[in-house]
């Protein structure tokens, strides 16, 4: 127990010499008991000696009888130490009244009875003493007072200092209600075992209490000015009533009953605490109904403590305020604390031990060595047994705010619950803070929780009103955990906190079986007016995690886990089914040389809107960014919601991994920034500039993605570091969609939908590689998959595993921001200010189909090479569109080189309606490389197959083309160099394919020429070659009618053409190179004949054999030859390229099967007989079959009739 201040010594000192006194004066005047003569006739009469049924007492008779009252007067009233004194109880009478008219005071040192069941009432002006031997033995009710006089009602009264007769009626006669006047300073000292059947009521200016005071009813103790108690280690002190207990000082009450371990205030009822004034309340209640501190009007009141009150209150406490030591409540009902709860230390005798919360974890208690406030509401275990008198009806606890520094808060209403009642916690703020070390704060609710602040930090944070700020020097200790459990919803209105800073930062855990919910807050509040929850870590110990779970979790503020010092901070947990975010952070961080931990979500559907959710660095001293792991069904991230990772400091940010069944990220953020900015709903990792670390990896395993309207995953570096990797699986789709168009204050940008990796200006790494992994990809409509260098680096590579189909479709545009045009593309780039090389952009399907302007671009603006292109295609390939196409260019400011394109495998290639295959150099780099392996190659309506360079070499094209090449409607094969009019050699052209067909008048041209460099070679390994004319440039000078070298342009000819010639230099012309390994190589090219034969009448219609009738026979009708493959070995392919019948009209002349572009270098070798295909077979008069080129008209069977006899035509001998 704590040593007592000074008004508590001076009130016991008082007490004491106050009975001193009065003792002294009894002896001198040696006690009696003298009626005095105001009664007349009626005068009481003391008998002594009294041989009765309760032994030898001294009796009082006589006395004014009025209906069943019994009226006594004495001029002075006092019994001695051993003396028994009764009043005679006549059979009629139910109350004795007693009145001292004396100066003396009454000294009761012995016992005072009554000799029967009647109320006896004793009034004396001048003050009572009950000394320690003092005793009652009334079956009734006990009254006594200092009052004037005992109101009888209707104006009369029972005067001992007007001594009159008393009424001759006597009405309204109530125990402990009616008393007149009270002269102040006038006392009451009772240190006695005074006890009744009935009601015991003491009524005093001036109440000083020790020893027992019981009552078989009420028990009322009534001071006007102060109520003292006091206990000894050698005297408890109890007051009992088996009903209503009260104790009133209207100045104060000052209770100090903690010496001895039995002392206490018990009720069978209510007990109240009533005074205007001070109300210091040190011992222990067990209350059997409610427990409540009043003022006089009846609204609550404050307690203090100076000791450790212990309450067991079977029904409901309340009072206002609370300032004291550890404090422990025991309610069967409600407890109810409006104003404040302070606990300012330890204190003793408190009911130390071990308590279990609903979750099964264990919480010690221990209030006598550290400040403790211990409410359990509802509770049906109490420390002793309290006799009920009430019968709670919830079990709520309604606290204002509570002041424990450093230490424990704990509030309960699920300790030994009572079932049937139901209850919820309410608590304003929780402030634990202390220097030394913050103080825990455990609330355990069975209903709701709500709060708005609670504060367990290890000293003054620098300034609550920015979290975001670390926290000053004043943080000396250690900061408090914090663990709030309710089996409904958690509730945290708007702007409500809870902050654990401190050398080590607390842990925070909120769990509820329902919701977990901060109040709504108006759109576009500053992130520092809505609610936190942080933990913070400056010291060396590791901080304490922040875990949230329940089924639901809605957030509308900020949950944050930081470490400013040497030590990790905790982890960061969300646990719930249904995740709800918006105008939110969450994260953990790190600005000192410990690391950030994770922040780890487990959910099952998650939407966040406007949420930063994820981890950061922002050291100087090293430290490393946390993970982010999410595990989610589904994840819908609106309006700028960043799941996110970042370096700002000295130190890595932290990887992020996010697997959900469903991924969808939609929309951006406008920020109020000078010059504005955007945020856009992100999957996000990145290393701020001015930082040194690399930004993490991100990883991302769905079902489905889906990126729109701006949204992205991706990782960036514009510091001393790389950008992380990125690999995304999605077990049935990816979805890139769109982009949105950002405005600002004037400031206009546009935003696309994708999956990017940047390595940005003024960084020095790598870039990092892009992984996609799905067997169906879909980019559209300005959707983008992009990774690029533009600082001292390169570009990381982009990889594309769709098993089904991987589609490129659309381009963005924007009515009111034409510059705004977004491309649906997958891209490497090198940027014009990098130093480092572009990534390999590598996508492996059976199906891709760019279209409506989509692009794969390798693409560098700077000193750094393009990336290469390289597709694996199963089965086909489809480019579709005006500025559709696969680039791999450089830009005119580029020194950089070109990079290559390679596609492989697939059945077929499509290129049609100006789409693009392009290697393009428009910079002084060389251009790249164009490789196709492909069954079938198709280039349609002015489509182009290009590598071309504007003043260097031109690249290469190398086409191995398993059936046919086919060119129509303007479409261009070119390696020419020098488009812009300088130098460069043009670059080679290799074709490897059984046919190669373009119509010979729509002006499609194969060209590998150059502008002042050396023409480049055309090299074509076939079968046979159709529509096309090799052209020297001699021949284009005279067709064209110009040697004008900028004029010299096959594309300027209706024809379809093959040149490889220099345009300024005749003496650099190129070469064309045709070879046809199966047939004679000097062979001429065949042109393609116009005359269509009808080949299906070439075919009997139902030959049986041996000659039947034909007439119940199927049919066979010829569309064309090709179908089958070109050799028996050979599988049947499922896209076979039909070509139809066709007769060939004699040509007079071949074009040589090497042009030189010169005239000087035409082929003088003897033309061979000129080779044409079969056209139908026959039998020769010998019966030899033979396949024909020609067939008489005169010998064709008409076959189109139903001949009765199949007979086979006679051929003329060959």
């Amino acid at each position: 127990m704590q040593k007592l201040p000074h008004h508590h010594s001076a009130g016991i000192a008082l007490a004491i010499a106050t009975v001193a006194i009065w003792a002294n004066l009894v002896e001198g005047a040696i006690a009696q008991i003298r009626p005095d003569d105001t009664l007349g006739n009626e005068r009481s009469v003391v008998t002594p000696n009294v041989l009765s049924e309760r032994g030898l007492i001294d009796q009082i008779n006589g006395g004014a009888i009025r209906n069943n009252a019994l009226f006594h007067s004495f001029s002075d009233f006092n019994v001695n130490q051993g003396q028994r004194v009764y009043f005679a109880n006549p059979s009629s009478i139910d109350n004795i009244i007693g009145r001292v008219t004396g100066r003396n005071h009454s000294d009761i040192n012995g016992t005072l009875g009554v000799l029967g069941s009647a109320n006896l009432f004793l009034i004396n002006p001048n003050g009572i003493v009950f000394g320690a031997n003092a005793q009652l033995d009334v079956g009734g009710a006990f009254f006594a007072s200092t009052s004037n006089s005992l109101l009888l009602g209707n104006g009369l009264e029972y005067s001992a200092t007007d001594p009159q007769a008393p009424p001759l009626v006597v009405v309204n006669i109530q125990p402990g209600l009616q008393y007149g006047d009270v002269p102040a300073g006038s006392a009451i000292a009772s240190q006695g075992n005074l006890q009744t059947g009935g009601d015991l009521t003491l009524v005093a200016d001036t109440l000083n209490l020790a020893g027992q005071l019981r009552a078989g009813s009420d028990l009322s103790l009534i001071a006007l000015n102060t109520l003292t108690v006091r206990d000894r280690t050698t005297l408890p002190f109890r007051a009992i009533a088996g009903g209503q207990l009260l104790l009133q000082g209207n100045q104060a009450i000052d209770i100090s009953a903690l010496a001895n371990a039995d002392s206490g205030l018990v009720s069978g009822g209510n007990l109240t605490l009533q005074s205007n004034g001070t109300v210091i309340g040190d011992t222990h209640y067990s209350v059997g109904g409610n427990f409540s501190v009043q003022t006089l009007n009846g609204r609550l009141g404050s307690l203090r403590s100076v000791g450790d009150p212990v309450f067991e209150v079977a029904g409901d406490f309340s009072l206002d305020n609370y300032t004291g030591a550890s404090l422990q409540i025991l309610a069967g009902g409600s407890v109810v604390v409006p104003g404040t709860i302070t606990i300012t230390g330890a204190g003793g005798p408190f009911n130390d031990g071990t308590v279990t919360l609903s979750n099964g974890t264990s919480l010690t208690l221990r209030g006598t060595t550290q400040p403790t406030l211990d409410i359990r509401a509802g509770t049906t275990q109490f420390f002793g047994t309290p006799a009920s008198g009430a019968t709670p009806t919830r079990a709520d606890i309604r606290i204002g705010s509570i002041i424990n520094s450093g230490g424990l808060v704990y509030l309960t209403n699920q300790f030994q619950p009572n079932p049937d009642l139901a209850g919820n916690i309410r608590v304003g703020s929780i402030d634990t803070t202390a220097l030394t070390g913050g103080g825990s704060v455990v609330i355990d609710s069975r209903g709701r929780l709500v709060f708005s602040a609670i504060d367990v930090s290890g000293g003054e944070i620098g300034d609550p009103a920015n979290p975001l700020e670390p926290a000053d020097d004043d943080l000396q200790g250690n900061a408090g955990d914090v663990t709030l459990l309710a089996d409904r919803d958690i509730f945290m209105p708007l702007r409500s906190t809870i902050f654990s800073f401190g050398l080590r930062g607390g842990a925070i855990t909120l769990s509820s079986d329902t919701a977990i919910a901060q109040g709504t807050a108006p759109f576009g509040i500053s992130p520092l007016e809505l609610g936190w929850i942080e933990s913070q870590t400056l010291g060396s110990e590791q901080g304490g995690d922040v875990s949230l779970s329940a089924p639901n979790i809605s957030i509308e503020g900020n949950v944050l886990v930081s470490t400013y010092g040497s030590a990790a901070s905790g982890n960061l947990r969300l646990t719930a089914e249904t995740l709800t975010t918006n105008q939110s952070t969450i994260t953990t961080s790190t600005g000192g040389s410990g690391n950030a931990n994770d922040t780890i979500l487990n959910v099952e559907t998650a939407s966040l809107n406007f949420t930063f959710l994820g981890s950061f660095s922002a050291s100087g001293e090293g430290g490393r960014g946390g993970d982010v792991l999410i595990q989610a069904n589904s994840i819908s991230g609106t309006t700028g919601t960043q799941i996110s990772s970042s370096a700002f400091g000295i130190g890595d940010a932290g990887n992020i991994t996010v697997t959900a069944e469903e991924i969808t990220l939609s929309g951006f953020q406008p920020l109020d920034l000078v010059g504005g900015a955007f945020v856009p709903s992100s999957i996000f990792s990145t290393a701020q500039p001015g930082a040194e670390g690399n930004s993490g990896n991100v990883t991302v395993t769905t079902d489905r993605l889906t990126l729109q309207n701006g949204a992205i995953v991706g990782t960036s570096s514009f510091a001393v570091g790389n950008a992380g990797r990125i690999n995304v699986t999605a077990s049935e789709s990816i979805s890139i969609d769109g982009a949105a168009l950002l405005e600002f204050d004037g400031t206009r940008d546009t935003q696309p939908s994708g999956i990017t990796s940047e390595l940005g200006q003024g960084a020095v790494g790598q870039g990092g590689a892009i992984s996609i992994t799905t067997p169906i990809l879909r980019v559209t409509n300005g959707g983008t998959i992009t990774s690029s260098s533009d600082g001292d680096g390169n570009a990381g590579s982009v990889t594309i595993n769709a098993t089904e189909s991987a589609s490129f479709d659309g381009v963005a545009t924007f009515a009111s921001f034409p510059d705004g045009d977004r491309i649906s593309r997958a891209a490497v780039f090198v940027g014009e200010n990098a130093t480092g090389n572009g990534g390999t952009l590598t996508i492996t399907t059976p199906n891709l189909s760019l279209t409506n302007g989509a692009q794969l671009t390798a693409e560098t603006r700077g000193v750094g090479n393009a990336g290469n292109i390289q597709l694996n295609i199963s089965d086909s390939l489809l480019l579709d569109g005006r500025n559709t196409g696969i680039f791999a260019n450089t830009t005119a400011t580029a020194t950089g080189n070109s990079g290559s394109i390679t596609i492989q495998n697939p059945n077929q290639v499509t290129i049609r309606d100006r789409a693009r295959i392009a290697v393009d150099s428009q910079g002084s780099g060389t251009g790249g490389n164009i490789n196709i392996q492909a069954d079938s190659l198709v280039l349609d309506n002015r489509a182009l197959l290009t590598a071309e360079t504007a003043s260097n070499r031109g690249g290469d094209i190398v086409l191995q083309i398993g059936d046919v090449i086919v060119l129509r409607q303007g479409s261009r094969i070119s390696t020419t160099a020098g488009t812009a009019r300088a130098g460069g050699d043009g670059g080679n052209i290799i074709i490897d394919t059984p046919f190669l067909v373009g119509a010979p008048t729509e002006n499609n041209d194969i060209t590998a020429n150059a502008f002042t460099g050396r023409g480049g070679r055309v090299l074509i390994t076939t079968q046979g070659i159709f529509g096309f004319t090799p052209r020297s440039r001699a021949e284009l000078e005279a067709l064209l009618g110009t040697s004008d070298p900028t004029q010299l342009d096959p594309a300027a000819l209706a024809t379809s053409d093959i040149t490889a010639i220099s345009q300024a230099n005749p003496n650099l012309n190129g070469e064309i190179i045709i070879r046809t390994p199966d047939t004679d190589p000097l062979r001429g090219v065949t042109n393609l004949p116009s005359d269509i034969v009808d080949a299906s009448r070439l075919i009997a219609q139902g030959c049986s054999a041996g000659g039947a009738v034909a007439s119940n026979q199927g049919s066979l009708v010829v569309t064309g030859r090709g179908g089958l493959p070109p050799s028996p070995t050979e599988h049947l392919r499922t896209d076979a390229y039909v070509i139809g019948w066709e007769t060939v009209t004699p040509s007079t002349q071949t074009p040589d099967q090497t042009a030189s572009g010169s005239d000087a270098t035409t082929s003088q070798r003897t033309r061979p007989s000129q080779i044409t295909e079969a056209q139908a077979f026959g039998r020769d008069a010998e019966g030899r079959m033979s396949l024909v080129a020609q067939v008489p008209g005169a010998a064709i069977q008409d076959f189109n009739t139903s001949p009765a006899v199949c007979s086979p035509t006679t051929l003329p001998s060959p």
